[in-house]
Protein backbone atom coordinates (compact mmCIF):
# COMPACT_ATOMS: atom_id res chain seq x y z
CA UNK A 1 0.00 0.00 0.00
CA UNK A 2 2.39 2.61 1.03
CA UNK A 3 4.88 1.55 -2.35
CA UNK A 4 1.33 2.45 -4.09
CA UNK A 5 1.29 5.52 -2.59
CA UNK A 6 4.75 6.70 -3.59
CA UNK A 7 3.83 5.64 -7.00
CA UNK A 8 1.23 8.33 -7.27
CA UNK A 9 2.93 10.98 -5.67
CA UNK A 10 5.81 10.70 -8.14
CA UNK A 11 3.18 10.56 -10.90
CA UNK A 12 1.26 13.08 -9.72
CA UNK A 13 3.40 16.22 -11.11
CA UNK A 14 3.85 14.63 -14.73
CA UNK A 15 -0.24 14.63 -14.65
CA UNK A 16 -0.25 18.31 -13.52
CA UNK A 17 1.90 19.45 -16.02
CA UNK A 18 0.34 16.79 -19.38
CA UNK A 19 -2.93 18.70 -18.40
CA UNK A 20 -1.56 22.45 -18.12
CA UNK A 21 0.38 22.22 -21.06
CA UNK A 22 -1.26 22.76 -24.45
CA UNK A 23 0.67 21.84 -27.68
CA UNK A 24 -0.58 23.49 -31.71
CA UNK A 25 1.95 22.06 -34.46
CA UNK A 26 2.59 24.49 -37.26
CA UNK A 27 4.90 24.31 -40.07
CA UNK A 28 6.83 27.29 -38.89
CA UNK A 29 10.78 26.87 -38.16
CA UNK A 30 13.83 28.93 -37.48
CA UNK A 31 17.07 27.62 -39.17
CA UNK A 32 20.90 28.48 -38.91
CA UNK A 33 23.90 29.32 -40.67
CA UNK A 34 24.31 25.70 -41.14
CA UNK A 35 20.59 25.39 -42.41
CA UNK A 36 19.82 23.02 -39.25
CA UNK A 37 16.15 23.12 -39.27
CA UNK A 38 14.41 24.09 -35.43
CA UNK A 39 10.57 23.52 -35.24
CA UNK A 40 8.53 26.66 -34.02
CA UNK A 41 5.28 25.09 -32.06
CA UNK A 42 2.62 26.95 -30.08
CA UNK A 43 2.69 25.65 -26.48
CA UNK A 44 0.73 27.34 -23.86
CA UNK A 45 1.36 27.04 -19.99
CA UNK A 46 -2.33 27.75 -17.83
CA UNK A 47 -3.19 29.75 -21.10
CA UNK A 48 0.90 31.49 -20.74
CA UNK A 49 2.99 31.40 -23.95
CA UNK A 50 5.94 28.95 -23.55
CA UNK A 51 9.18 29.32 -25.89
CA UNK A 52 12.10 26.96 -25.64
CA UNK A 53 15.13 28.61 -24.76
CA UNK A 54 17.81 25.99 -25.99
CA UNK A 55 18.46 24.68 -29.77
CA UNK A 56 17.08 21.55 -30.71
CA UNK A 57 16.36 20.18 -33.79
CA UNK A 58 14.18 16.99 -32.21
CA UNK A 59 12.69 18.90 -29.29
CA UNK A 60 11.01 16.55 -26.70
CA UNK A 61 6.80 16.95 -26.72
CA UNK A 62 6.42 14.43 -23.92
CA UNK A 63 4.97 17.50 -21.54
CA UNK A 64 4.98 15.30 -18.93
CA UNK A 65 8.21 14.71 -18.42
CA UNK A 66 9.27 18.10 -17.70
CA UNK A 67 9.84 19.96 -14.23
CA UNK A 68 10.11 23.38 -12.67
CA UNK A 69 13.38 24.95 -12.10
CA UNK A 70 14.71 27.80 -11.00
CA UNK A 71 16.63 29.59 -14.21
CA UNK A 72 19.08 32.47 -13.02
CA UNK A 73 21.55 32.35 -16.24
CA UNK A 74 18.82 33.28 -18.83
CA UNK A 75 17.38 35.68 -16.50
CA UNK A 76 18.07 38.97 -18.48
CA UNK A 77 17.32 37.80 -21.96
CA UNK A 78 14.09 36.27 -20.72
CA UNK A 79 12.90 39.72 -19.29
CA UNK A 80 14.27 41.69 -22.37
CA UNK A 81 11.64 39.60 -24.71
CA UNK A 82 9.33 37.50 -23.08
CA UNK A 83 6.97 40.09 -22.45
CA UNK A 84 6.98 41.51 -25.73
CA UNK A 85 3.71 39.70 -27.30
CA UNK A 86 1.94 43.03 -28.00
CA UNK A 87 4.38 44.73 -29.21
CA UNK A 88 5.51 42.04 -31.67
CA UNK A 89 1.65 41.65 -32.69
CA UNK A 90 1.47 45.65 -32.97
CA UNK A 91 0.07 46.46 -36.54
CA UNK A 92 -0.16 43.61 -37.92
CA UNK A 93 -2.48 41.15 -38.83
CA UNK A 94 -0.75 37.89 -38.09
CA UNK A 95 -0.50 36.09 -34.62
CA UNK A 96 3.51 35.38 -35.79
CA UNK A 97 4.68 36.07 -31.94
CA UNK A 98 6.02 32.72 -31.26
CA UNK A 99 8.63 32.48 -34.06
CA UNK A 100 9.59 36.24 -34.20
CA UNK A 101 9.86 36.19 -30.22
CA UNK A 102 11.74 33.12 -30.01
CA UNK A 103 14.24 33.93 -32.86
CA UNK A 104 14.81 37.25 -31.21
CA UNK A 105 15.99 35.50 -27.93
CA UNK A 106 18.01 33.37 -29.57
CA UNK A 107 20.02 36.04 -31.60
CA UNK A 108 20.73 36.91 -28.01
CA UNK A 109 21.32 33.63 -26.83
CA UNK A 110 23.73 32.46 -29.44
CA UNK A 111 24.90 35.70 -30.40
CA UNK A 112 27.76 33.65 -32.33
CA UNK A 113 24.69 31.71 -34.79
CA UNK A 114 23.05 33.37 -37.51
CA UNK A 115 19.10 32.52 -37.90
CA UNK A 116 17.16 33.01 -40.48
CA UNK A 117 13.33 31.80 -41.35
CA UNK A 118 12.91 28.68 -43.56
CA UNK A 119 10.64 25.91 -44.58
CA UNK A 120 8.03 27.82 -46.50
CA UNK A 121 8.21 29.28 -49.98
CA UNK A 122 10.88 31.43 -50.95
CA UNK A 123 8.47 34.72 -51.45
CA UNK A 124 7.03 34.25 -48.17
CA UNK A 125 10.75 33.96 -46.50
CA UNK A 126 11.69 36.89 -47.93
CA UNK A 127 8.29 39.62 -47.17
CA UNK A 128 8.35 37.83 -43.47
CA UNK A 129 12.31 38.66 -42.92
CA UNK A 130 11.48 42.48 -44.03
CA UNK A 131 8.29 42.35 -41.11
CA UNK A 132 10.55 40.39 -38.50
CA UNK A 133 13.22 43.35 -38.83
CA UNK A 134 10.65 46.39 -38.33
CA UNK A 135 9.44 44.11 -35.74
CA UNK A 136 12.83 43.70 -33.82
CA UNK A 137 13.29 47.39 -34.80
CA UNK A 138 10.04 48.75 -32.79
CA UNK A 139 10.85 46.15 -30.13
CA UNK A 140 14.02 47.66 -29.31
CA UNK A 141 12.88 51.13 -29.56
CA UNK A 142 9.98 50.75 -27.14
CA UNK A 143 12.61 49.01 -24.50
CA UNK A 144 15.42 51.87 -25.61
CA UNK A 145 12.55 54.20 -24.78
CA UNK A 146 10.58 56.21 -27.93
CA UNK A 147 11.52 59.43 -28.64
CA UNK A 148 9.13 61.77 -26.55
CA UNK A 149 10.37 59.70 -23.65
CA UNK A 150 14.33 60.61 -24.36
CA UNK A 151 13.74 64.13 -25.25
CA UNK A 152 13.62 67.84 -23.51
CA UNK A 153 10.43 69.17 -24.05
CA UNK A 154 9.92 73.29 -23.67
CA UNK A 155 6.37 74.78 -23.37
CA UNK A 156 4.47 77.78 -22.36
CA UNK A 157 2.25 78.43 -19.07
CA UNK A 158 -1.07 77.95 -19.92
CA UNK A 159 -0.64 76.22 -22.91
CA UNK A 160 -1.77 72.82 -23.48
CA UNK A 161 0.45 70.70 -25.36
CA UNK A 162 -0.41 67.01 -26.52
CA UNK A 163 2.56 64.75 -27.72
CA UNK A 164 1.69 61.63 -29.79
CA UNK A 165 3.46 58.41 -30.15
CA UNK A 166 1.86 55.26 -31.70
CA UNK A 167 4.12 53.00 -29.76
CA UNK A 168 2.77 55.50 -26.38
CA UNK A 169 0.42 53.08 -25.41
CA UNK A 170 3.24 50.42 -24.21
CA UNK A 171 4.41 52.79 -21.38
CA UNK A 172 1.97 53.24 -17.68
CA UNK A 173 2.75 56.74 -16.40
CA UNK A 174 3.64 56.21 -12.70
CA UNK A 175 4.49 59.35 -11.46
CA UNK A 176 3.37 62.84 -12.94
CA UNK A 177 5.40 64.86 -11.01
CA UNK A 178 2.45 67.42 -10.26
CA UNK A 179 1.64 68.35 -14.07
CA UNK A 180 -1.86 68.08 -15.46
CA UNK A 181 -1.59 64.99 -17.47
CA UNK A 182 -3.82 63.59 -19.26
CA UNK A 183 -2.48 60.63 -21.44
CA UNK A 184 -4.52 57.43 -23.69
CA UNK A 185 -3.37 55.35 -25.91
CA UNK A 186 -1.02 57.09 -27.92
CA UNK A 187 -1.06 60.89 -26.83
CA UNK A 188 -0.39 62.49 -23.70
CA UNK A 189 -1.98 66.19 -23.00
CA UNK A 190 0.57 67.98 -20.45
CA UNK A 191 -0.15 71.60 -18.72
CA UNK A 192 1.49 73.06 -16.00
CA UNK A 193 3.00 75.67 -14.15
CA UNK A 194 6.50 77.12 -14.75
CA UNK A 195 9.34 74.94 -13.64
CA UNK A 196 11.12 71.98 -14.49
CA UNK A 197 9.94 68.42 -14.46
CA UNK A 198 10.62 65.06 -15.01
CA UNK A 199 7.61 62.62 -15.88
CA UNK A 200 7.91 58.87 -14.97
CA UNK A 201 6.91 55.49 -17.02
CA UNK A 202 7.01 51.95 -16.78
CA UNK A 203 6.88 49.78 -19.75
CA UNK A 204 2.77 48.58 -18.91
CA UNK A 205 2.75 45.06 -17.57
CA UNK A 206 -0.73 43.30 -18.17
CA UNK A 207 0.71 39.68 -17.90
CA UNK A 208 -1.08 37.83 -14.73
CA UNK A 209 0.46 35.15 -14.99
CA UNK A 210 3.70 33.73 -13.04
CA UNK A 211 7.28 33.73 -14.44
CA UNK A 212 8.49 30.07 -14.97
CA UNK A 213 11.13 27.46 -16.37
CA UNK A 214 10.66 24.06 -17.07
CA UNK A 215 13.28 21.07 -18.19
CA UNK A 216 13.41 18.08 -19.01
CA UNK A 217 17.20 17.05 -17.87
CA UNK A 218 18.25 18.73 -21.52
CA UNK A 219 15.83 21.04 -23.14
CA UNK A 220 14.44 24.63 -21.43
CA UNK A 221 11.22 25.90 -21.27
CA UNK A 222 9.90 29.39 -19.84
CA UNK A 223 6.51 30.65 -19.88
CA UNK A 224 5.89 34.21 -20.69
CA UNK A 225 7.47 37.36 -18.76
CA UNK A 226 6.78 40.64 -17.01
CA UNK A 227 8.15 43.20 -18.54
CA UNK A 228 11.78 44.65 -17.40
CA UNK A 229 11.54 47.04 -14.62
CA UNK A 230 12.94 50.12 -16.60
CA UNK A 231 12.53 53.79 -15.43
CA UNK A 232 11.53 56.56 -18.72
CA UNK A 233 11.40 60.43 -17.72
CA UNK A 234 10.04 62.93 -20.04
CA UNK A 235 11.87 66.10 -19.28
CA UNK A 236 9.70 69.15 -19.69
CA UNK A 237 10.60 72.65 -18.79
CA UNK A 238 7.62 75.25 -18.49
CA UNK A 239 8.83 78.54 -18.79
CA UNK A 240 6.02 81.94 -18.41
CA UNK A 241 5.07 83.51 -21.87
CA UNK A 242 5.06 86.70 -20.81
CA UNK A 243 8.90 87.00 -20.52
CA UNK A 244 9.07 84.46 -23.66
CA UNK A 245 6.26 86.44 -26.42
CA UNK A 246 8.88 87.68 -28.54
CA UNK A 247 10.77 84.10 -29.04
CA UNK A 248 7.10 82.26 -28.98
CA UNK A 249 5.80 84.33 -31.52
CA UNK A 250 8.92 83.82 -33.62
CA UNK A 251 9.39 80.07 -32.59
CA UNK A 252 5.60 80.17 -34.04
CA UNK A 253 6.12 82.01 -37.33
CA UNK A 254 9.32 79.14 -38.28
CA UNK A 255 7.17 76.20 -37.67
CA UNK A 256 4.50 77.18 -39.69
CA UNK A 257 6.97 78.45 -42.49
CA UNK A 258 8.42 74.40 -41.94
CA UNK A 259 5.13 73.15 -42.78
CA UNK A 260 5.52 70.65 -39.61
CA UNK A 261 2.35 69.38 -38.11
CA UNK A 262 1.10 72.30 -35.52
CA UNK A 263 -1.93 72.98 -34.81
CA UNK A 264 -2.88 76.25 -32.63
CA UNK A 265 -6.27 75.99 -31.53
CA UNK A 266 -5.70 79.53 -29.47
CA UNK A 267 -3.26 82.11 -29.30
CA UNK A 268 -2.73 80.30 -25.87
CA UNK A 269 -2.91 76.62 -26.76
CA UNK A 270 -0.72 74.79 -29.08
CA UNK A 271 -1.13 70.46 -30.39
CA UNK A 272 2.14 69.24 -30.96
CA UNK A 273 1.82 66.13 -32.85
CA UNK A 274 5.26 63.92 -33.19
CA UNK A 275 5.02 61.07 -35.31
CA UNK A 276 7.20 57.66 -36.08
CA UNK A 277 7.66 56.17 -38.96
CA UNK A 278 4.77 53.46 -39.71
CA UNK A 279 5.38 49.99 -40.58
CA UNK A 280 3.62 50.60 -44.14
CA UNK A 281 0.58 47.67 -44.58
CA UNK A 282 2.13 46.76 -47.84
CA UNK A 283 5.21 44.91 -45.66
CA UNK A 284 2.70 43.20 -43.86
CA UNK A 285 -0.42 42.11 -45.80
CA UNK A 286 1.22 39.69 -47.92
CA UNK A 287 2.34 37.58 -44.91
CA UNK A 288 -0.92 37.90 -43.86
CA UNK A 289 -2.14 36.53 -46.98
CA UNK A 290 0.12 33.50 -47.54
CA UNK A 291 0.78 32.23 -43.96
CA UNK A 292 -1.53 30.17 -41.48
CA UNK A 293 -3.03 32.11 -38.67
CA UNK A 294 -2.76 30.39 -35.10
CA UNK A 295 -5.64 30.21 -32.97
CA UNK A 296 -3.99 30.14 -29.84
CA UNK A 297 -5.81 33.37 -28.31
Amino acid sequence: MKRLLLVLILLLPCQVFAHSFELKNTNYAICDEDDTLYPIHYLTYKNSPVYFLNLNDNYNYALGTYHEYIEVDDAFFLSEYLWAYPVVNFQTYYDYHMQFITRLLWEDLYYEKTFNFCNEEEEVLERKEEEYQLVKNRVNKVLEGIDILNEDHIQYQGQSVIYTDDLLQFYTLVNDNGLDVVMDDNSITITGDVGEYFLDFYLKDNYVGNELTFTDGKNRLATMHHPPFNTYAMHVTILELEDNEDSFEQEQEAIILEETQILIEEPEEKEIFINIDDETENNISFIAKNTFVSTLF
